[in-house]
């Protein structure tokens, strides 16, 4: 049926009416309300997928009248040792953490090494596993250590991965490439700075952050700064940033280089350190650049991607979320800091894995892992005293895994250039959920302290400015991914429980899928409230209902939310018979 001309002017009306009423909404309300249309046509196309009989139900349903009765076509998970896995990652973080520090015992201290040692990590080549001559695939990756939450560094990712970058931002210096026994050494480089003036512009902005310099001695003898440079809370104090003009931040960098280069350094000393103070940090260079593009405004032809995210660190659940829904800045960065800069101790925001790739330069990691599991004899909650800390290595070419929850400092122990990344996957989406309630058991006792009885909204604001993250944002994270995954296995028309694939490759992606939709499933359970019906009734400790409604201004569309969650959470089955789910997510 076509419109009438009418219709179609109330529809305009309307829309501009929307448009206006946007104005006026805080950008989180805006980004919110995105992601609950994504879900309600999503949802939609899925439900008219299943009843148009164009799809496939997984599995034999035991209970074909629950099947039918759902609104989605359900995914029934059948393979015992993969949902096994999915529900045992809390365990498997601690067997592999007591392994870790088994195998760290057997580390000879270093001679000049009193407060550290450096640790016994596991280095993956690319192309080629360090213990067969099979490559290690990007599930064997997640398996080994996401789910483990070990660190471990790469090697041989310039090529396929960072040819861009390597090939511009970065120059081989002029050097003897043998030792003096006749030994091949890997090539030097440094940063091409006129690359950046000549691409980006001498008179682009970038974030540069003022902190305390480390000493040239504290840099030589590989030793911690102080613990006291967190706050009582254990999180990194924050440090001062300002913008800076590229030619500025350029100029620094000569400075600090001209006072190394002195034949009198100690003369130099306090110029060293005023100038070292600066670190050029979190940069969404890759976002700007997309910006760039898209205005046409580059005066070279730069990719619209500077590199790509090696299949070892997907599926991306943060940034892709953020990218899609928000006008947020990503976790996606550029770290660009002279020899001497630093970041200070610190655990990743959220609780979220990272992974830094150094283009050209050294850093000193300075792990400090969690502790043991406690023993029989230690009283219940004490945890046996962390060992001395942990240091490792970074040097031109490696990227370095780490892992959720791990505090670490960096050194750059040269100027260095390095591509870091904060991110999200099911493997860690339960230590983010735990970051959340921490901090909402701190904002309890904050507004305890003063007296005041808060609204979901002042709940909801003051969670997002402290981590990142609301309850809204992490449910439609969750629950958006999750629609995408069903959307997946329709499109591809494949039983995911069947397991009848072509090669590996494909039954890979398949048990990742698998994994994906139980781990997203289970933590979106916790949020939801324990009751059979979304409209408020039954057990809401969380606020669930509120906090949605805080943010999309409106009860109604929490409602449809928490509706479309519950049937979205109906399609996914899996038995958990034999599994132990001891706080799994």
């Amino acid at each position: 049926m076509t419109p009438s001309p009418s219709d179609k002017d109330d529809d305009d009306q309307e829309k501009e009416e929307d448009d206006e009423e946007d104005e006026f909404l805080p950008e989180h309300t805006i980004a919110m309300r995105k992601a609950l249309q994504f879900c309600k046509d999503r949802f939609s196309l899925l439900h008219d997928h299943k009843n148009n009989k164009n799809g496939v139900a997984v599995g034999s349903a035991k209970d074909k009248d629950e099947a039918e009765d759902s609104p989605l076509a359900v995914i029934d998970i059948k393979d015992k040792a993969l949902i096994q896995s999915a529900m045992t990652i809390p365990q498997q973080r601690q067997e592999a953490l007591n392994n870790f520090w088994k195998q760290q015992i057997h580390v000879p201290a270093e001679e000049n090494a009193t407060a550290t040692s450096t640790m016994v990590l596991d280095t993956v080549h690319h192309g080629v596993s360090t213990t067969s001559d099979c490559p290690l695939t990007p599930l064997e990756f997640r398996q080994r250590y996401q789910h483990a939450n070990l660190p471990c560094l790469i090697k041989n990712l310039e090529v396929e991965y960072f040819p861009y970058v390597c090939s511009h931002w970065r120059q081989p210096l002029q050097s003897d490439n043998q030792s003096s026994q006749g030994e091949r050494l890997e090539p030097k480089f440094s940063i091409d700075q006129t690359w950046f003036q000549r691409t980006l512009g001498e008179t682009t902005m970038v974030p540069v952050r003022y902190q305390p310099a480390l000493s040239s001695s504290t840099i030589n003898n590989r030793t911690s700064t102080s613990l006291q440079m967190l706050d009582e809370e254990g999180r990194a104090q924050e440090c001062q940033t300002k913008e800076m003009i590229l030619q500025d931040w350029i100029q620094k960098l000569a400075q600090v280089k001209d006072c190394q280069d002195t034949k009198n350094p100690n003369t130099h000393e306090q110029q060293k350190h005023s100038t070292s103070e600066y670190y050029l940090k979190d940069w969404h260079l890759q976002a700007w650049i997309c910006d760039k593009n898209h205005q046409h405004t580059t005066t070279t032809c730069i990719p619209q991607q500077l590199y790509h995210v090696p299949p070892y660190f997907e599926f991306d659940l943060l940034n892709a979320f953020l990218t899609k829904f928000t006008e947020k800045g990503d976790y996606m960065f550029t770290y660009w800091g002279p020899t001497g800069s630093q970041t200070a101790l610190h655990s990743d925001v959220m609780n979220s894995f990272s992974w830094s790739f150094n283009v050209a330069g050294t850093k000193l990691w300075t792990f400090y892992p969690p502790a043991q599991e406690p023993t029989n004899n230690s009283s219940c909650g004490n945890k046996n005293h962390n060992p001395s800390p942990l240091t490792i290595l970074q040097q031109t070419g490696d990227c370095l895994f780490v892992p959720s929850g791990w505090n670490h400092q960096v050194v750059n122990l040269e100027e260095t250039i390095s591509i870091n990344h904060n991110w999200i996957t099911t493997a860690n989406i339960d230590r983010v959920w735990d970051c959340l309630c921490q901090e909402m058991k701190a904002i309890e006792i904050e507004l305890d302290a003063w007296n005041l009885l808060a609204a979901d909204d002042a709940r909801e604001s003051m969670l997002l400015g402290c981590v990142g993250l609301d309850v809204t944002a992490f449910f439609f994270l969750i629950l958006t991914r999750l629609l995408e995954l069903h959307d997946n296995h329709l499109q591809k028309r494949t039983p995911l429980s069947e397991g009848t694939c072509g090669d590996s490759k494909d039954e890979d992606e398949l048990w990742q899928q698998h994994f994906d939709l139980i781990r997203l499933n289970f933590a979106l359970l916790k949020l939801m409230p324990s009751s059979s019906s979304s409209t408020g009734e039954g057990n809401d400790a969380l606020g669930l209902q509120g906090r949605l409604a805080a943010v999309l201004g409106s009860v109604e569309s929490a409602i449809e939310a928490l509706e479309i969650a519950e049937c979205v959470a109906r399609a996914t089955r899996y038995n958990m018979e034999g599994a132990t789910t001891k706080d799994s997510t």
